[in-house]
């Protein structure tokens, strides 16, 4: 208290929030009578909390690393240039850092303890790349590694090294098993079948084979992406947690968000190859030619490949040989007067290097329809006065199964779901749902509170209790893509919160969906 100027009550609140941060690394403050206060615990917990506390000093500051870091950098990458060995320039920079803090820990006199079981886990490579950055760190700064620090360095390789769909990395069949666990889970939850798309699966299974190894022996890899992912992937990142769920189970472990952020990266190119099933079909009518009708075709896919599928061409305005069921929109050059079945878009300039308004408009409009079917005036709830997670999901609950949507079970549903993982998504917004798809009507039950609860381990002021139907819905990208949006902007989340209006949503929503 002297050497800072602090008052003993000020220092008595900074070790309340010392003793916050040290519980999550499983470290303790022991105080002794006569001898002071030590933090105790094992080392390697040790380890990763300094470890962090570098980083978080790092970014803070916005420094590069320091003499003795760059120092280790320059003996690691020498070694991984010697051995052709790759890893992602943001787990090199965590291994440095691992390294930098052994350093000091057996400069002190502390060793790691002894990695059990490992051995399953080593390949030959690893282990003499391990051998050769301990001999020269030791050479470097003249000082001898404990044997047991061997072990620590393989794991940090084998826990981060690159795999890469030209790695040649043995895949056990264990792996693809768990792989083919997780998209069950994502499919009972989401309708999404994945287990056709081999490209998935292979990256799944290969990820799994490093996040294995960091699960097991609890390695931190921290993923700079987290917070686009969580907003711009929103629909792959619930799609990881539901999957992840499977990888608890069976190690036994909580997975981390960094984690789960890795995965939903692989979903998210999973669903862009799942959005072609659904594309709107396009028909184009021109009546110039075929060359015409071609180059038309030709604009369209450019400029809207990413939502429709021009799947064929017709030359005149006569449909009498024309089936409809394959199509969802007719794009024409030229007026229609025969009734047909389905919406008719008129494009004119079709030689200009321009874009079409007509089709735009009917796009969003499209887009915003699909949106508002998941949203009632009758499923909105200003206003809330729950203290508690459990309180505010019984009351939307109740909401859900008076409207006959869902079974009298919903809200246990509901709570399965939540011990699979965490359903708050930052910027005071959460969004629960079953652990399983019920009923014929996907919808959505809005909860906005006066004051935020903690839900989870974050604030959430903003409840979207979501209920998918039981076939499945095309739809739901749709709906996280607003919901993704709104995560990013603290703006309309104060809008909201003030103005506690329906109205004011479904305006927010639009808005956002046509940014």
């Amino acid at each position: 208290c002297e050497r800072l100027y602090i008052s003993r009550s000020t220092l008595k609140n900074d070790l309340k929030q010392v003793r916050t941060i040290l519980k999550k690394y499983d470290l303790h403050i022991e105080s002794y009578a006569y001898k002071g206060s030590v933090i105790t615990g094992t080392e390697n917990n040790v380890r990763k909390c300094l470890t962090d506390i570098d980083k978080i000093m790092m970014n803070e500051s916005n420094q590069s690393m320091n003499h003795d870091m760059k120092s280790i950098a320059q003996i690691i990458r020498h070694i991984f240039t010697k051995y052709h060995f790759r890893m992602p320039e943001y787990a090199f920079n965590n291994l440095v850092v691992h390294m930098y803090i052994a350093v000091i820990r057996v400069q002190l006199g502390y060793a790691i303890e002894e990695v059990e079981g490992y051995e399953r886990f080593i390949h030959r490579d690893e282990k003499e790349m391990a051998m050769a950055i301990i001999s020269e760190t030791e050479r470097a700064f003249n000082l001898s590694f404990p044997r047991t620090e061997l072990g620590y360095v393989i794991l940090h390789l084998e826990g981060k090294k690159y795999t890469g769909d030209t790695d040649n990395s043995f895949v056990p069949s264990e792996i693809y098993d768990i792989v083919m666990e997780m998209l069950d889970e994502v499919d009972s939850m989401f309708h999404y079948n994945f287990k056709h798309d081999f490209e998935l699966i292979s990256m799944l299974a290969m990820h799994l084979v490093t996040l294995e190894v960091r699960i097991i022996y609890d390695m931190t890899l921290d993923n700079p992406l987290i917070k686009e992912i969580r907003e711009r992937a929103l629909l792959s990142f619930e799609m990881a947690n539901v999957a992840c769920s499977k990888l608890a189970d069976r190690y036994d472990k909580k997975i981390t968000q960094d984690e789960m952020a890795y995965i939903a990266l692989h979903f998210q190119l999973a669903i862009e190859r799942y959005k072609e099933k659904y594309k709107k079909n396009v028909l184009i009518v021109c009546d110039m030619g075929q060359g015409s009708a071609k180059y038309l075709m030709y604009q369209i896919k450019k400029q809207y490949g990413n939502y429709l599928n021009v799947i064929d061409t017709h030359e005149s305005a006569d449909f009498t040989n024309v089936k409809f069921d394959s199509y969802d929109y007719i794009l024409t050059t030229v007026p229609i007067e025969q009734p047909v079945p389905l919406p008719i878009i008129e494009i004119t300039s079709m030689f200009k290097e321009q874009t079409y308004p007509q089709l735009e408009d009917h796009l969003h409009v499209d887009e915003q329809n699909e949106l508002l079917r998941f949203f009632s005036e009758d499923r909105f709830v200003a206003h809330m006065q729950g203290h508690a997670k459990q309180e505010i999901l019984r009351e939307l609950c109740d909401i859900a199964i008076s409207k006959g949507y869902v079974s009298m079970d919903f809200y246990q549903h509901v709570l399965k779901r939540e011990e699979l993982g965490k359903t708050s998504f930052g910027n005071r917004i959460a969004i629960p749902h079953p652990y399983r798809p019920e009923g014929d009507y996907s919808f959505v039950v809005t909860g906005i509170l006066d004051e935020p609860v903690l839900w989870d381990d974050e604030p959430v002021q903003i409840v979207f209790l979501l209920s998918m139907k039981a076939q499945g819905d095309p739809n739901l990208q749709l709906f996280y893509k607003s919901l993704g949006r709104l995560l990013s902007s603290k703006e309309n989340v104060d809008i909201l919160i003030k103005e506690q209006s329906f109205e004011k949503l479904i305006s927010i929503l639009y808005q956002l969906l046509n940014t």
